[in-house]
């Protein structure tokens, strides 16, 4: 849900449409923002292939991705 406000906050940009996780299906309402995310390096999933959007998300994965996003709008 994080990744998904904050793609959200970005105006919603095309994305290319490749998914780069096993686990995101293509018509979750996440797919985009988890896309998009993933191309700007502000997440990563928790292996090359999943993302595990289902898993509880800890305080320092939260501090972590606000930073890469900070980061990614300097």
């Amino acid at each position: 849900m994080l990744v998904a406000i904050l793609y959200r906050a970005e105006g919603e940009p095309a994305v290319n449409k490749s998914i780069p996780f096993s686990d995101v299906a293509a018509n979750a309402y996440y797919a985009n923002a988890v896309i998009w995310a993933q191309q700007n390096g502000i997440v990563n999933g928790v292996t090359e292939n999943e993302f595990a959007p289902n898993s509880n998300i800890t305080r320092e994965q939260i501090a972590a991705i606000l930073q890469r996003f900070i980061e990614a709008n300097k």
